[in-house]
């Protein structure tokens, strides 16, 4: 899950250059709105061979000032 300001939203296209840049294959992405609007939000699956994949993308998002919010939940070994 990827959450931004409305205002502020990262496209589609990046956000899957983005997770493939990262090593990851998406798949169901779905969007929609949340707090009222005021938010937009990213769901998706993302898979990967390497487990290390996960952490390189966590550090990549916590230094984009757009994401307000992301969630990794790995599953599976």
């Amino acid at each position: 899950m990827l959450r931004f300001d409305r205002e502020n939203v990262i496209a589609e296209p990046e956000v899957r250059g983005l997770l493939h840049k990262h090593g990851f294959s998406v798949a169901n992405l779905s969007s929609r709105l949340t707090e009222g609007g005021k938010q937009f939000e990213y769901r998706m699956v993302i898979r990967s061979k390497d487990r290390k994949n996960g952490e390189t993308l966590a550090e990549h998002l916590r230094h984009l000032p757009e994401v307000l919010e992301f969630r990794i939940s790995p599953t599976g070994d």
